[in-house]
């Protein structure tokens, strides 16, 4: 039976876990690092996460950047910080789910 995933914004209720995720999956069980990875997160950037369940499985970062020619407009350039899947999820599509989720944000904030 294939396994159910679901791709969402990263909400402050999702935090614990994907803190805890980010910890186990790129800094060696680190929860303090985890949590500095995430720590501005609602501010200045968009995470969607990959959920199956309540697990966190992977996620992509969008951050907003000012660039020298945005500066006249005000207007934030999209850059896509950081995307990553746990071992065990990266062959379902995940990293294709979660770029689709980030372009249709960035499509929608462009309008």
């Amino acid at each position: 039976m294939e396994e159910e995933y679901q791709v969402r914004k990263l909400t402050p209720a999702d935090l614990p876990g994907a803190i805890r995720w980010m910890a186990d999956c790129c800094y060696g069980g680190d929860v303090e690092q985890g949590r500095k990875h995430f720590e501005d997160h609602f501010h200045g950037g968009t995470t969607f996460a990959a959920m199956r369940g309540k697990e966190t499985v992977g996620f992509v970062t969008i951050r907003w950047v000012r660039r020298s020619l945005e500066r006249a407009t005000g207007e934030r350039i999209p850059l896509i910080n950081q995307m990553e899947a746990a071992d065990p999820h990266k062959w379902r599509c995940l990293g294709n789910r979660l770029m689709a989720a980030a372009e249709s944000r960035m499509a929608e904030r462009s309008t």
